[in-house]
């Protein structure tokens, strides 16, 4: 079981902010994603559960939200996540749950930074334990949404400085309202009365 503590932006609005932050990086140390993925519509805001690439993966929250104000004019909420992965025969579970789903469309960039630094590196198994950053533009049916989150471990160093939290860019878009993870968002803006399959 993976443990990470994550912190999450959710907004309709275009971020060319976080967008050049992205941009302004080495290409080398950018992952670059075109992906869905296919969430069991819960119900809940502190568990998920997604199909993705073949894996079931079920996440529960185990810390928060926690209120969090770095500076900056940047507002967050810090969460704890346990993570559990199982791989899946090909329709295993989707039959049972199909009036259940919601497909996800996600077009994500991602990176991992560690410090001191930061220095940027390629999200891959063999890169050094660090904090995860991702920005992701979300296509749900017709509607278009964008996320900024960090992921990291239990490990100290690796979570992102105060500092660095406060200087992250389009902090008008970084605030309490949207700050939440995505068993959350789905629960507030996707609840299963309004699922229609």
């Amino acid at each position: 079981m993976l443990e990470t503590k994550e912190i999450r932006w959710f907004f309709t609005e275009y971020p060319p902010g976080v967008s050049a932050w992205f941009s302004a990086l080495d290409p080398q140390a950018v992952k670059q994603e075109d992906r869905t993925d296919i969430y069991w519509v819960t119900g809940c805001e502190t568990v998920g559960v997604k199909l993705r690439q073949g894996r079931l993966e079920v996440k529960a929250r185990t810390f928060g939200p926690a209120d969090y104000l770095p500076g900056g004019g940047v507002a967050c909420r810090l969460e704890g996540w346990a993570k559990q992965v199982f791989e899946l025969a090909p329709g295993q579970v989707m039959d049972t749950l199909s009036s259940h789903l919601l497909h996800v469309r996600k077009q994500r960039q991602a990176t991992i930074l560690t410090w001191p630094g930061p220095r940027f590196h390629l999200p891959v198994p063999a890169a050094p334990r660090g904090c995860q950053i991702e920005f992701t533009r979300v296509l749900i049916g017709s509607n278009t949404w964008y996320t900024l989150g960090l992921e990291w471990g239990s490990e100290p160093s690796c979570e992102p400085s105060e500092s660095f939290l406060s200087a992250l860019p389009s902090p008008h878009l970084l605030t309490l309202e949207n700050a939440m993870g995505y068993p959350e968002f789905l629960f507030r803006h996707y609840p299963p009365v309004t699922h229609q399959g």
